[in-house]
């Protein structure tokens, strides 16, 4: 186990107002996705601090069945596998949005593909009901896919919160306004970091990635993006335009085939941060993985808060592939029950 790297990254706004505490239960961490995929409603019901997108009515046609499950203390991907043996299938038959913490109170789509099945979908729902709320259901055409919601809406509780009030006030205030660096969370890396460390023994690509060579492999691409940007802030460029930069708004590389998609004086900055890790290099070598680019900076919307004794809580929503973590990390330090 290495402690080498660098999973938190700097603030941008200045020294973080304070310290708090982070998921002392499930409660104090709810997420849900929004809005439903393709072909299913949106769900007009999401509101906090109350939510109830059970009262949806949902019709649809199609071979996958949709499931918008709310869970407490199981990961998305066991919730998947769990859910596609009571429906008689295998994992690549089942099919979600995003990955969900396990330590937290969530609600989320699952896509199982069951074609000529339909008349059977009151059973399964109702078996599946037993494990776990199914709070709306639906029939679409396709199988969900990665990334396929908008985003999330996060209802948060800190405890033991330290810090000048009004000073936490002012930051959260800045970010609402002028939003904050778009990390990665450190939960990608693993604890300290361990899943970069296996990515360094991975060396060059030779073949298909395994589902963990995956995520490690995954876990070296948002490390660098985060080299990238913790860079851009030292330099007070993070909020600006760079030559270079392929699109219209401040960007930073998800490595693939090639570098890391950016020309000129952008690629040159660039590249020099990441050529600091040549260990996490040595995957990106053989990959036939395209170059992607990230947004360097996250805008949450919707975004209130209010105490109650020394805890905070916030609420906003991000789209998706975003951190809650990168917006609560940018005013107060956290930590977390063992």
């Amino acid at each position: 186990m290495s402690l080498r790297w660098e999973i938190n990254p700097p603030a941008a706004w200045g020294e973080r107002c304070g310290t708090a505490v982070l998921k002392l239960g499930p409660e104090d961490f709810f997420v849900a996705e929004w809005p439903a995929p393709e072909g299913l409603p949106n769900d007009q019901a999401l509101s906090f601090p109350e939510t109830s997108a059970g009262s949806l009515t949902v019709t649809g046609q199609g071979d996958h069945l949709c499931l918008y499950l709310e869970k407490s203390g199981d990961n998305t991907e066991w919730v998947g596998k769990q859910v596609g043996k009571m429906a008689g299938l295998t994992s690549p038959d089942v099919g979600y949005c995003g990955l969900k913490d396990r330590h937290a109170i969530t609600r989320q789509w699952f896509s199982l593909h069951l074609p000529g099945k339909a008349s059977e979908d009151d059973a399964l729902i109702a078996a599946i009901s037993e494990r776990w709320s199914v709070l709306a259901a639906a029939r679409r055409p396709r199988k969900l896919r990665r990334g396929e919601h908008g985003g999330n809406v996060f209802r948060i509780r800190l405890h033991e919160v330290t810090g000048d009030r009004d000073q936490i006030g002012e930051r959260l205030e800045q970010i609402r306004a002028e939003g904050c660096p778009n990390y990665f969370g450190p939960q990608r890396f693993g604890i300290n970091g361990q899943n970069l460390d296996e990515a360094a023994k991975m060396g060059e690509i030779r073949g298909r990635l395994s589902r963990k060579e995956g995520m490690y492999f995954s876990a070296a691409r948002s490390y660098f993006f985060n080299k990238v940007l913790s860079a851009r802030l030292a330099r007070n460029c993070w909020t600006t335009l760079m030559e270079g930069d392929p699109l219209e708004y401040p960007t930073g590389p998800l490595l693939g085939d090639g570098g890391p998609g950016s020309t000129g004086e952008l690629e040159t900055l660039e590249r020099e941060v990441i050529a600091q890790e040549p260990e996490l290099l040595l995957p990106f070598s053989r990959t036939r993985m395209p170059p992607e680019r990230r947004p360097l900076v996250l805008n949450p919307s919707d975004m209130s808060w209010g105490w109650q004794e020394d805890r905070l809580e916030l609420v906003f929503r991000l789209t998706s592939g975003q951190y809650a973590t990168a917006v609560l990390a940018e005013v107060l330090d956290l930590s977390q029950p063992a």
